[in-house]
Order: structure tokens, then C-alpha cells, then sequence
């Protein structure tokens, strides 16, 4: 009987030992995964930075566009109030 729970022991201590294992590699393995998700992460995060300069820069640049688009606007306005004049007077 002493034998036979010794056999029971080793086969136990050697269950335990591939758990253990098995639990140390996944633990890697999650630990891998973290630090890639955390450069995707950081990467993202300037992608992102670089896109929103981007779109300010652009709405900016509207922003000038359509003041350079008023400007016109008026002078042509301008320029066709004189030709109105001019056609008038002749």
C-alpha cells in the first residue's frame, strides 16, 4: 500500500509539475501578446497625434479658403457694379 500511495504521489507531483508548465507558458505568451498590443497601442496613438494636426491644418486651410473666396466675391461684386456704371454712362 506504501508503494502504491508513493505512485500516486509522483504521478501527482508530476500532474502539478505539466500544470504549472502549461500555466508558465500561457503566462509568456500573455505577457508577449501585452507588450504588442502596447506598441499597436503607442503606434495608434501617433497615427492619431499625426491625423488630428492633419485635420486642423485643413480646417484651416478651408478656413483661409473661404475667406480668399469672400475676398473674391466682393471684388467681382465691385468689379460689376463699375461695369453697370460704365454701360450706364454710355
Amino acid at each position: 500500500m506504501r508503494e502504491e500511495e508513493v505512485g500516486q504521489m509522483r504521478q501527482e507531483i508530476a500532474k502539478q509539475a505539466k500544470m504549472r508548465e502549461t500555466t508558465q507558458k500561457k503566462l509568456h505568451q500573455m505577457e508577449d501578446q501585452k507588450a504588442d498590443v502596447d506598441v499597436q497601442r503607442e503606434t495608434l496613438r501617433a497615427q492619431i497625434a499625426g491625423l488630428e494636426k492633419d485635420l486642423e491644418s485643413s480646417q484651416k486651410q478651408v478656413e483661409t479658403d473661404k475667406k480668399a473666396i469672400d475676398e473674391l466675391i466682393r471684388e467681382r461684386d465691385i468689379l460689376n457694379k463699375v461695369c453697370a456704371a460704365e454701360d450706364q454712362r454710355h
